[in-house]
């Protein structure tokens, strides 16, 4: 496994996580907003946050967020 597959694994793991909480769901809609968007909001700043935290800024990139935000959303996460 290179570094891109662990780092995909690693908030791969982190985003269902975050999918699945309920205090997700009441924050939508408390700010009546569609979870989704709310969802992928969340998704999006949680990989830059963890590119950069983990010093792998290259997967900090607008294309590669929306190319995972994407694939998770297409696997129905």
């Amino acid at each position: 496994m290179d570094i891109e597959e662990n780092f995909e694994q690693l908030i791969k793991y982190k985003a269902k996580r975050m999918a699945e909480a309920a205090s997700w769901k009441d924050q939508a809609s408390r700010l009546n907003c569609d979870f989704k968007a709310f969802k992928v909001g969340g998704w999006d700043a949680m990989i830059y946050d963890m590119a950069f935290s983990l010093g792998v800024q290259t997967y900090a990139t607008r294309n590669f967020r929306e190319r995972l935000i994407k694939k998770w959303l297409d696997e129905g996460l």
